[in-house]
C-alpha cells in the first residue's frame, strides 16, 4: 500500500526541507529519518512532552510519564524504573511467551494476525501488571479500555472537538474511564493491605504501589493509576501492531519464514526462549 501524503512527505524530507502543513490553526512540521529521530529523542530541552501528547491525557492521565516534563518526570521515572529493570523484564519473558503460545494454539488455520497478537500481548501485559489472577480478565479489561483508545486514535484536533461537543464517542470514553479507574483503584487498595515483596516476579502494580525513592517518597494514588493505564495502553496497542506485521510479512515471504523457523529450532529446540537465548537469535531479532 502507498499513501500520497506519506510519499510526498518522504520526497520533501529527502530534499533536506522539513515538510510543513497547516491543519486548522495549527502548524505541523514533519521530521523524518534517523537524524531527526536522534535529535528528537536526545534533546529533551527542545521539546515539551505535555504539549506534544496532550490528547493522550484522557487515557493516560495528567501525571503519566509520557505527559510529564522536568523534575516531575525525573521523579516519576525513577519510581517507575524498578518495575521495568532488565532482571524483571527477564522474569516476564515466560509470561509473554506463554500468552502468545495460548493464542496461537487456539487460532484457526487462517487468522487475523493483528487480532491474535493483540489478544496475546494484552493478556501478557495484564498478567505482568496485575498478576495471573487478574490477567485472566485481560479481554474484559481490553473491552473496557477500547473506547478510550478509539478516541485518541483520531487526530488531536478531533479529540478536542469531540470533547467540546460531548459526542457519543466522548461519552463512551468517559464511561470507560470511570470503570477502568475503579478497577485499578480496587487493585491498589488490595495491594496496600499486603506487605511489599522484593521478588523479581512481582506484578508491576505492586512495585509501583510499594516503591520509594531516596527520600522515602512514593507515587500518589493518581500517579499509580496513570502509570498503570499508560503501561496497559502502550503495552499492547503498538506492540501488537508490530507483531501483526511480523506475522503478515513472514507469511508473505516463505523463504524468510523458513530461515526464521530454522534459527528458532537450532537455538531453542522445543524450549521456550530464555533471556540468554535472545542474543543468539540474530536473524529473528533483526
Amino acid at each position: 500500500m502507498t499513501s500520497r501524503l506519506g510519499d510526498w512527505l518522504v520526497r520533501r524530507a529527502a530534499r533536506g526541507s522539513p515538510p510543513r502543513l497547516w491543519l486548522g490553526g495549527q502548524r505541523l512540521v514533519y521530521l523524518l529519518g534517523p537524524e531527526a529521530n536522534a535529535m528528537i529523542f536526545a534533546r529533551d530541552d527542545l521539546f515539551r512532552t505535555r504539549e506534544a501528547f496532550a490528547s493522550l491525557e484522557i487515557v493516560d492521565g495528567p501525571t503519566s510519564l509520557v505527559l510529564s516534563d522536568g523534575p516531575e518526570h525525573t521523579r516519576r521515572r525513577a519510581l517507575v524504573r524498578p518495575s521495568v529493570a532488565p532482571r524483571r523484564i527477564d522474569a516476564y519473558l515466560d509470561t509473554m511467551a506463554d500468552s502468545a503460545d495460548q493464542e496461537l494454539d487456539a487460532a484457526p488455520a487462517r487468522f487475523d494476525a493483528y487480532a491474535v497478537m493483540r489478544s496475546a500481548i494484552r493478556r501478557s501485559t495484564l498478567r505482568t501488571l496485575f498478576g495471573d489472577g487478574l490477567g485472566a480478565r485481560a479481554d474484559e479489561v481490553g473491552q473496557i479500555l477500547q473506547p478510550l483508545l478509539d478516541l485518541v486514535d483520531a487526530s488531536p484536533q478531533t479529540v478536542v472537538w469531540r470533547r467540546r461537543l460531548r459526542t457519543p464517542a466522548w461519552r463512551r470514553a468517559m464511561a470507560s474511564r470511570s470503570v477502568i479507574d475503579e478497577f485499578i483503584a480496587t487493585e491498589i487498595a488490595r495491594i496496600r493491605r499486603t506487605p511489599a515483596d522484593a521478588a523479581s516476579s512481582d506484578p508491576v502494580l505492586r512495585i509501583l504501589v510499594h516503591g520509594r525513592d531516596g527520600t522515602g517518597s512514593g507515587l500518589s494514588q493518581e500517579e499509580i493509576r496513570d502509570q498503570a493505564v499508560t503501561l496497559i495502553a502502550a503495552g499492547y496497542e503498538t506492540t501488537s501492531a508490530a507483531m501483526g506485521w511480523v506475522v503478515y510479512l513472514l507469511g508473505a515471504h516463505p523463504d524468510w519464514q523458513r530461515r526464521v523457523r530454522h534459527e528458532l529450532f537450532d537455538v531453542l529446540g522445543d524450549s521456550a526462549p530464555g533471556p540468554a537465548d535472545l542474543a543468539h537469535l540474530r536473524l529473528t531479532g533483526s
